[in-house]
């Protein structure tokens, strides 16, 4: 008897267990069930019937918010890719192009002091060398005053060029050059003008050119040009080698 009743005890052990066992493995599968049974609700919600409702957002819609849309991988800004008219690229473009000019500009002022140093001491080869340099860098410039200027001097080479004719391309050279950002151009040009007119009745011209160059020379601080400048200074435009003494200047300038 006691053993029939362990078995019988036993045996309802099992059945009350397997019972337990096989709700807790259908919980899930009904939370499943009511899960899928819910996006499919909402999907159908969202999705767009036949009679025209508004569509899904989930149809590759990128309108998030309020007119605010987000950039697609292929919609990327690629600074590499900017097109040639843009404003950034034709400012850039703009600025490398004024730099190029001014340091033509500058180079020409140079190459003519050498011109005239060689044209001095008649030494054929390096003057030659020395126009063929200034007439690319003219006609790279294409600046038409500077080029008629250029004309002017060239033909003046063949035979003997006096300082005037130097000074003459020189003033067209600043002139157009402070016009184009060409470096130190308008010292360059208060110190021919203050050269010009210097012991003559254009004293008002003068004195603002001869003051506008001692100010910016002092604030340039260079050594060699502070002595050319008060060579320059001390001359008062009655020395012998007066222009000897401005070219020096514009030299030192570079």
């Amino acid at each position: 008897m006691r053993l029939i009743w362990k078995l019988s005890i036993i045996l309802i052990l099992t059945v009350f267990l397997m019972g337990c066992t096989g709700k807790a493995t259908a919980t899930p599968a009904t939370g499943s069930t009511v899960a899928s049974s819910s996006v499919e609700s909402t999907s159908n919600q969202n999705n767009p019937g036949e009679d025209g409702s508004s569509p899904s957002p989930n149809q590759n819609s990128f309108n998030i918010g309020s007119g605010i849309s987000p950039v697609l991988p292929s919609q990327k800004s690629n600074p590499s890719a900017s097109p040639i008219n843009s404003p950034s690229t034709s400012t850039t473009v703009s600025t490398i192009v004024s730099s190029a000019n001014s340091a033509r500009y500058s180079a020409i002022l140079q190459l003519v002091v050498e011109l005239r140093t060689h044209h001095i001491s008649n030494d054929t080869i390096k003057q030659s060398i020395t126009i063929t340099d200034l007439n690319t860098l003219v006609t790279s410039l294409a600046a038409q005053p500077v080029k008629e200027a250029w004309e002017s001097l060239a033909l003046c080479l063949a035979g003997t060029c006096n300082d005037e004719k130097f000074l003459e391309f020189a003033r067209t050279v600043v002139v157009d050059g402070s016009s184009h950002g060409m470096q130190n151009g308008p010292l360059a040009l208060n110190l021919l003008i203050a050269n010009k007119y210097w012991n003559t009745d254009n004293t008002i011209a003068f004195s603002e050119a001869l003051s506008s160059a001692h100010s910016a020379i002092i604030i340039l601080n260079k050594p060699d040009l502070a002595k050319s400048w008060q060579k320059f200074v001390e001359c008062k435009g009655k020395c012998a080698d007066k222009n000897q003494i401005l070219f020096n200047l514009l030299k030192a300038l570079s």
